[in-house]
């Protein structure tokens, strides 16, 4: 997630053996909440995880999280989909559309973890949960941006190019004269 790694001055990647390795920033969107890291895998036997698509899922499919809720290295929790396309806010304020709403527990730590199916391909990345304001911690209530916004950003991250978004800057309000329809409550220049 772009909010794990945005402004740090610098990443580090631990390994299930305890192994830390120095990573590279290759690309950050703030818009969607992702980031795209690169270490050097020599000398490492990797499995790396297959992206699924997402816009397969159906409400009530078996999920499960992985992370380090709370600094909880490893943390493998599950759920079900409970909801699909819910829309989610980015660190820079847009919108993120078809997140994936889950109840396996994702906690302040999770974020950037993968969000598995049953088979185990990714799809999504752990980014956020709801709270009441009162707690940062699981309410049953997750998200994750959807691994069919991250195959699509993708190339563009690791080339660390700049991923441009279609944006109206158009703010509506409920009209307060009587009439039916909406009000422009403000255009951005």
């Amino acid at each position: 997630a772009a909010h794990v790694v945005d402004e740090a001055s610098s990443v580090e990647v631990i390994l299930q053996d305890g192994k830390t390795l120095k990573a590279e920033v290759l690309g950050i969107d703030e818009a969607s909440d992702l980031a795209v890291i690169k270490i050097n895998p020599e000398g490492i036997e990797l499995h790396p995880l297959e992206l699924a698509d997402s816009s397969e899922l159906k409400v009530g499919a078996a999920v499960a999280a992985i992370g380090a809720p709370f600094e909880y290295a490893w943390s493998f929790s599950t759920g079900v989909v409970s909801g699909l396309d819910r829309t989610i806010e980015a660190p820079n304020g847009f919108s993120v559309s078809h997140a994936i709403q889950t109840d396996a527990a994702v906690n302040p730590g999770n974020s950037g973890g993968p969000l598995l199916d049953a088979e185990g391909d990714v799809i999504g990345v752990v980014d956020q949960i709801a709270t009441d304001g009162s707690a940062d911690q699981s309410s049953g209530v997750g998200f994750a941006v959807p691994s069919s916004l991250v195959s699509a950003e993708l190339k563009q991250l690791e080339a660390g190019e700049k991923v441009e978004h279609a944006y109206l800057g158009v703010a509506t309000a409920t009209s307060t004269e009587g009439t039916e329809g909406a009000e422009v409550a403000e255009v951005v220049s």
